[in-house]
């Protein structure tokens, strides 16, 4: 069977010359590319990145300045939505 960590060194070995951490990210963008794509809707496709962080690293996929990286990026991101929906 096919796991995360395998599926992660497969991209990275075929796409990347072996780099885990960009296959990582890959792998992450494209399950929120598909969040976007389903939901509609910014502030709950961003609420629900946070988990999704949360798993890929307890999974140990993103490294931990990615993860840093991706929680400051996904908070300046609903800090926009919530202006956006303050001010009308």
């Amino acid at each position: 069977m096919l796991q995360f960590e395998d599926l992660q060194g497969l991209i990275a070995d075929t796409l990347f010359n072996g780099n885990l951490t960009i296959a990582g990210l890959l792998m992450f963008s494209f399950i929120i590319g598909v969040l976007f794509a389903l939901v509609k809707n910014v502030t709950a496709v961003l609420l629900i990145t946070l988990p999704i962080i949360l798993v890929f690293s307890s999974l140990g996929i993103l490294s931990g300045d990615m993860i840093i990286i991706l929680i400051i990026i996904t908070v300046l991101g609903l800090a926009m939505s919530a202006r956006g929906v303050l001010s009308g």
